[in-house]
């Protein structure tokens, strides 16, 4: 029954992406096939947890009768309103014809590129397979993984109730643990537990490699179209050699779903600033839009951490769009306002019951503080230890040597984004008590797990731009190499 219910479970909030997705899409496409199916996860799974869980809250039990009639509901609403703006069959809906196709050909690649791409596709797969055994045959036992994600979960669906009812001294109030996290996760356990007629660490944790299988799609997908398969194959091998990533990969643990969920709003940000199509710019202002939404109902740092940023780089970029000032309030209200939809009713319910703002604890009790042993503790981090083996030095030197290209290009607004958050996230271990996680190498490394992913996709293109301008002549070079025109 476990197989069946992963199954359903990831397929309903597939199915309303899809369907949100065709919204605002009309007739312009601009995602390929795998990149839709990821993102339509991405979108779907929070947004359609945040209905659920307001529904809850105005007396939906937490039952299977509950979930399957918000999720039918939704199904129908989302359907109804692709039929009434969008139009399409439902095949239409799910693989649109006019999506941009990949290229998978072999033909054009050495055979020597075939060979040791083949080897090291094996051996990814062994280490995924491998990992996937641990994951899914030993039970959650171990802090993070047990406590903070299977637990809490594991109260809503044993009691069939969010537990709001009990003291806010309670521990188990909430949830427990954490119940300031937003409830993404714990909703979509809760689902298929109860689509499974039992609580089974083995189903709730193979949604973790449903996630790390996602993150891999959306990266490959992004790369094959943007430049080729071949790059698309890098990305994915990248991320899946850097140790850090692979744990958290397949391990309980949800920072990889956190990387995803901020990869598509950057991948979007940048296509939008790069697209000249008006309607194509159109369908990626909604699409990084959508996602900035859905990201903050997946974990805390969204809120305070990715979006400001974000907000701000979004401002600056379109203010240089040579459009009128009334044309750029309106542009931008209509991002704020999206974002709202989902960062206001989740800021008042926080508000109301009290919980913290902060990444498990309250940003307003931290005492300001030099910490002199951070700067150290993260540098090793980033580049000594083996978590991340030579990535951040490989990408400080690809950074130094295609300065040209990002200075002037909407590469470089990625690159701007992504220093921010590391400056931010070092002056927040830097200047509080939460200095321990960086010195001893636990929270600070799931940060940088988070932006690993989108880190990859900016060195990617911009070793492709460095591989580029070294070949004279693309026909006699390297031609598989080279930007899809």
């Amino acid at each position: 029954m476990m197989l069946p219910a992963l199954l359903i479970g990831m397929l309903v909030p597939v199915l309303q992406g899809l369907l949100l997705l065709r919204i605002f899409e009309r007739k312009v496409r601009v995602l390929s096939h795998p990149e839709r199916l990821a993102a339509a996860l991405l979108l779907g799974m929070p947004l359609g947890n945040f209905v659920l869980f307001f529904a809850l809250l105005l007396g939906v039990p937490v039952t299977l009768v509950g979930f399957l009639a918000v999720h039918g509901a939704l199904l129908i609403l989302l359907s109804f309103l692709v039929w009434k703006f969008a139009r399409g069959s439902f095949k239409d809906v799910l693989l649109p014809k006019d999506s941009p196709r990949l290229s998978l050909s072999l033909k054009s690649i050495p055979l020597p590129f075939k060979v040791i791409g083949g080897i090291f596709l094996f051996w990814m797969i062994l280490k995924i397979v491998a990992g996937a055994y641990d994951l899914l045959s030993i039970p959650s036992y171990f802090d993070d993984t047990y406590a903070n994600w299977n637990m809490r979960a594991k109260a809503f669906y044993e009691s069939q109730s969010l537990l709001l009812d009990l003291p806010r001294t309670d521990p188990f109030f909430f949830g427990g643990r954490v119940p300031s996290y937003p409830l993404t996760i714990y909703l979509t356990k809760v689902w298929l537990a109860l689509l499974n007629g039992e609580w089974s660490d083995t189903l709730v944790n193979g949604v973790h490699l449903v996630w790390f299988a996602l993150l891999l799609t959306l990266i490959f997908g992004s790369l094959s179209r943007l430049l080729s398969s071949l790059w698309g194959f890098l990305g994915v091998y990248i991320l899946v050699s850097l140790p850090l990533v692979f744990m958290h990969g397949v391990n309980a643990y949800t920072d990889v779903l956190l990387s995803a969920s901020l990869f598509l709003p950057l991948l979007s940000f940048y296509q939008w600033m790069e697209e000249n199509d008006r309607e194509r710019k159109t369908v990626w202002f909604f699409l990084l839009s959508v996602a900035s939404a859905a990201i903050l109902f997946v974990k805390s740092e969204a809120l305070l951490l990715f979006l400001p940023p974000l907000l701000l780089l979004f401002g600056i970029a379109s203010f240089f769009e040579k459009e009128s000032l009334l044309v750029w309030g309106r542009h931008l209200s209509k991002y704020v306002g999206i974002v709202a939809l989902v960062a206001s009713p989740w800021i008042l319910f926080k508000a109301y019951y009290g919980l913290e703002f902060g990444n498990a604890q309250a940003v307003g009790k931290f005492a300001l503080s030099l910490h002199s042993e951070v700067p150290e503790a993260i540098l090793n981090d980033l580049l000594h230890t083996g978590s991340y083996l030579l990535f951040f030095s490989v990408f400080l030197l690809i950074v130094i040597l295609s300065f040209r290209e990002w200075v002037r290009k909407p590469i470089g607004f990625l690159l701007l984004f992504l220093g921010i958050v590391l400056v931010g996230q070092f002056l927040i271990y830097y200047l509080t008590p939460l200095a321990t996680e960086a010195v001893k190498h636990t929270g600070y490394g799931r940060g940088i797990v988070q932006l690993l992913p989108s880190l990859t996709f900016s060195a990617i293109l911009l070793l492709q731009y460095i591989i580029a301008t070294l070949i004279a002549d693309r026909s006699r070079g390297l031609p598989f190499l080279a930007r899809k025109s």
